[in-house]
C-alpha cells in the first residue's frame, strides 16, 4: 500500500475522499493548508493499495491544480484493535518490477551509476560463470551499490 498526498484546491477535497474511500483507501484525512504561494489548498492523505494509485490520482486530476506526494516505500496500514496485528494487516503485495528498478536507481544516486554498477555486476557474473570461480558468485552477492557514487 502506498500513502499519497494530494493538493486540490478548496472545496475539492470531499470528492477526492470520497474516490480513495471507494478504491480501498484507509487512513483516509483532509485538512485545510497553504501552498508555498500561501494560495489555500485541500491536502487529503489517504493509503491506498499500489494498483489504484494512478487511478486514484487522475480522479485528483478532474478537480483543478494537483500536487500529488507519493513516498517510495510502501506501508502496512493497520486498524485498530492495535493488538492483534496479524490480523488487521490489510495488504502485503509485492513490488512492482518498475518499483524494483526504481529502488535500485536511488540506492545508486544517480541513473549513470546505476547502470554502471549493473554492467560491472553483470561482466563479474558471467566472469564467474564462465571460468566457474565460485567466489566470484559469492563476492558478488556481498557487493552492493553505495548512495551517492557516481
Amino acid at each position: 500500500m502506498r500513502e499519497v498526498s494530494l493538493h486540490v484546491p478548496p472545496g475539492r477535497g470531499a470528492e477526492v475522499v470520497r474516490a480513495a474511500a471507494q478504491r480501498g483507501g484507509v487512513a483516509i484525512s483532509r485538512a485545510l493548508a497553504h501552498d508555498a504561494d500561501g494560495d489555500e489548498v485541500e491536502v487529503v492523505t489517504a493509503t491506498v493499495p499500489n494498483f489504484v494509485v494512478e487511478e486514484l490520482i487522475g480522479v485528483a486530476e478532474r478537480t483543478g491544480p494537483l500536487e500529488a506526494t507519493v513516498p517510495s516505500t510502501s506501508v502496512f496500514a493497520v486498524e485498530p484493535p492495535a493488538d492483534k496485528p496479524s490480523e488487521v494487516l490489510l495488504d502485503v503485495t509485492p513490488r512492482s518490477a518498475i518499483e524494483i528498478v526504481l529502488a535500485g536507481q536511488e540506492s545508486a544516486g544517480s541513473w549513470r551509476g546505476f547502470l554502471s554498477f549493473a554492467i560491472t555486476a553483470g561482466v563479474v557474473v558471467w566472469t564467474g560463470l564462465y571460468t566457474e570461480v565460485v567466489y566470484l558468485l559469492t563476492a558478488r552477492c556481498c557487493w552492493r551499490p553505495s548512495p551517492g557514487r557516481p
